[in-house]
């Protein structure tokens, strides 16, 4: 069992000569979601703690003062997307340097989000800000030789994933896994007829659950190819119905306009974790929402697809990876199927979602072995602390080595 360097989780009792200015930096929604259960860790330890940084509302809410509001600065995905946005993401990157200059914090807190970040990192480290990167770049899967930027301007790396930790740790790169937060959640228990017919829909019928992603791109490119696929079932199976969880950062009534006269789907803001678990299936495009799947051991089925010049750059630059679904790479094996830009189509997206409909042993087996998804995630970790405590932790043992003071 990995052990860390601390007793027992100190509290804001710390004195207020010991907290530090922290400097994060989130620039998406899962981001934010995570580095706000961190900085809470965090202050529950050192509550004399300043944070700014960029973030959005859940980093707000935890007491972060936005320097950059990500939400207002949208997220983009992919490498040609990233052109339209240049001028937003410049902007973003200036502001938050002048904040540094005039801040001078003691430390620096990056949340994925690598493009932004990396390049950050260089101008943190040319300032002597020490910097750890929590929930780590994924660069085991293409453009590895920016791990020469993490050696040079990283401390220490926190990645959520068992196997990034021996990546960085073979690169001689610091890191400790500290544990995916989504294994910190309450064990969820859902009635899932309550559910349903709280939303208007019947519990003797089948329904599938769409999960196209958290951004306004992802949407466009994933959501008419699922609806295309649950129309083309509908036609053999009438009955069958959707729930489509809408993500914090998307507007419902862009949804509504893309949903149509549609009657048999059924938009919810939020709840994805509850509604995975009260659908039979599910399509889900690759990324974070994945995870969440596979801790509800839903038989799903990922979906991605980037623009034509994105994809071709990516196949170059990838390498070594057999999956993209983060449920087969950490089982280390194939147990959803993926599907990928031209296959991200009504026919396949069907085809796939009928094995599990048309089949209730085929659902029940795969139910049972993304189970091995938990357990693999759950291996080496010391009990009783949460993903964000081991985090805050580390961040803290890294700012009180520089000012002389191990923990």
């Amino acid at each position: 069992m990995r052990e860390l360097q601390s007793g027992p989780v100190p509290d804001a009792a710390a004195g207020a000569e010991s907290a530090p200015t922290l400097l994060i930096v989130a620039g998406e929604a899962s981001g934010d979601e995570h580095a706000a259960r961190l900085l809470e860790a965090l202050l529950k330890m050192r509550g004399q703690t300043k944070v700014f940084g960029m973030g959005g509302s859940a980093l707000r809410a935890a007491g972060m003062e936005l320097v950059v509001d990500s939400e207002q600065s949208a997220s983009v995905m992919g490498l040609t997307e990233v052109v339209g946005s240049l001028r937003t993401i410049y902007g973003a990157y200036r502001t938050l340097l002048a904040a540094v200059d005039a801040r001078k914090p003691d430390i620096a807190v990056l949340v994925d989000f690598p493009d932004f970040n990396l390049l950050l990192a260089r101008a943190l480290g040319k300032r002597k800000i020490p910097v750890v990167y929590f929930i780590s770049p994924q660069l085991w899967a293409w453009r590895q030789g920016r791990v020469k930027t993490i050696k040079r301007y990283v401390r220490k790396v926190l990645p959520i994933f068992p196997f990034e930790e021996s990546f960085y740790q073979q690169r001689n790169v610091q890191a400790e896994y500290i544990g995916h937060p989504f294994l910190d959640r309450k064990e969820l228990r859902v009635d899932r007829a309550k559910v349903l017919t709280e939303l208007g829909l019947r519990p003797d019928l089948p329904t599938v659950a769409l999960l196209p992603g958290s951004r306004r791109s992802e949407v466009e490119r994933l959501l008419e190819p699922m609806l295309g696929a649950v129309e083309q079932i509908r036609r053999a199976r009438p009955g069958l119905q959707v729930v489509l969880p809408v993500a914090a950062t998307l507007q419902m009534d862009w949804f509504e306009a893309v949903v149509g006269d549609r009657p048999w789907v059924r938009l919810v803001k939020g709840r994805a974790p509850e509604l995975l678990r009260a659908a039979d299936a599910a399509v889900v495009a690759s990324g974070t929402a994945t995870v969440e799947a596979a801790l509800a051991q839903i038989p799903f089925v990922v979906v991605y697809r980037l623009s034509g010049l994105t994809y071709a750059i990516a196949r170059r630059l990838i390498t070594g990876v057999r999956h993209v679904a983060m449920a087969n790479l950490v089982a280390g094996k194939k147990l959803v199927e993926e599907l990928l830009q031209d296959d991200v189509c009504p026919a396949r997206i069907a085809q796939e979602l009928e094995r599990f409909l048309g089949d209730p042993q085929r659902s029940e087996a795969l139910r049972s072995d993304l189970a091995l998804v938990k357990k693999r995630l759950s291996l080496g970790l010391e009990p009783g602390r949460t993903a964000a405590e081991r985090a805050a932790l580390a961040i803290l043992n890294v700012y009180d080595a520089g000012k002389g003071r191990r923990r």
